[in-house]
């Protein structure tokens, strides 16, 4: 679909004004800002996947969430890897074949079996967040995306106009360079649960009750966790969320 002059102005007004600011941080977060508005969007996740063939997923900035118990559901899926559960992906896995490529959930999966599936009643709809739109483009063996979610209950679907705005934000993305695509640490499952408890305030002692392990235990499955991000305390650890929009 060939975009309107209008429509081209406003990206390319968009790209103009992420590439003049210096922090990555504010960068991305300019960009799934305004796609919200842009797309009609209740939120816009900017994804990197390293390989294609590993199914782990880094959140590069988000936008969209109005409540602190819905942005904890979401760093949660993200941390503890829920979003495998997410039927859209699996599909997304089916077409992705190294080429660019925009995937909408109608016309990824009928209506039944979308809203029949386990991972859309618990996550998506705590969220309040509906249907999808991913657009993606390959990068350096793996792939970007930006994905758009629709407010649960908006009937609008994904239309052609959102794919080729999706696309052109997701190939700018793509140019910036490699050191702005931070990607982080990989984290087991069992570090990825205390990341999430720390960032919810837990303390040491009630991180080891809340997993069934000793103090001892959890003491050193922390001190790991800061190895692995480069940080050295807890204020540190809340330092390194806020810079990489996890909290």
């Amino acid at each position: 679909m060939t975009l309107s002059s209008p429509d081209i102005r406003a990206v390319t007004e968009l790209l103009a004004d992420t590439a003049a600011l210096r922090d990555v941080v504010e960068r991305r977060g300019l960009l799934v800002n305004r796609a919200c508005d842009m797309l009609r969007a209740k939120a816009v996740i900017l994804l990197h996947r390293r390989a294609a063939d590993e199914f782990t997923l880094n959140v590069l900035g988000y936008h969209g969430w109005q409540t602190p118990a819905q942005d904890h559901v979401f760093i949660r899926d993200a941390h503890e890897h829920r979003y495998r559960n997410n039927p859209m992906l699996v599909a997304f896995d089916t077409h992705i074949d190294g080429q660019p490529l925009n995937l909408t959930r109608r016309a990824a999966l009928a209506d039944a079996e979308w809203y029949s599936h386990p991972y859309v009643s618990e996550t998506f709809r705590t969220l309040e967040i509906d249907d999808l739109m991913l657009s993606a483009v390959p990068y350096r063996g793996g792939w970007l995306a930006v994905a758009a979610v629709r407010a649960w209950g908006d009937p609008t679907p994904f239309s052609e106009h959102d794919a080729a705005v999706g696309a052109l934000l997701c190939g700018a993305m793509a140019q910036w360079p490699i050191d702005e695509i931070v990607t982080k640490p990989e984290l087991s499952p069992r570090l990825c649960q205390i990341f999430t408890l720390l960032l919810d305030g837990a303390s040491e002692k009630q991180t080891a009750q809340h997993l069934g392990i000793s103090e001892h235990t959890a003491h050193r499955h922390i001190r790991r966790l800061y190895e692995k991000l480069g940080v050295s305390s807890r204020g540190e650890l809340f330092a390194y969320a806020r810079q990489h929009e996890m909290r």
